[in-house]
């Protein structure tokens, strides 16, 4: 198993996540923050809350960059 961290950016700040989780493979921690990302949003949709500009930054135990994805790709749409 791999330590992946999802870390939280926006347009002004960076919140990193201090603890990271363990997943097989990249695949499945991306698969992983997909449905985070979809939670996160729809919290902020209760909340009135404004949806754009956030991302999840997926880096590795040593601290390199593997991906990004905006949380607005996670929406399947269509």
């Amino acid at each position: 198993m791999m330590r992946f961290f999802f870390d939280i950016r926006d347009k002004e700040t960076l919140i990193r996540d201090p603890d990271g989780s363990e997943f097989p493979n990249l695949r499945t921690a991306c698969q992983d923050a997909t449905l985070a990302a979809r939670e996160l949003m729809a919290e902020a949709l209760l909340r009135g809350k404004p949806l754009g500009g956030r991302a999840f930054e997926i880096r590795d135990a040593n601290g390199t960059l593997l991906c990004t994805l905006p949380f607005n790709e996670a929406i399947p749409i269509g």
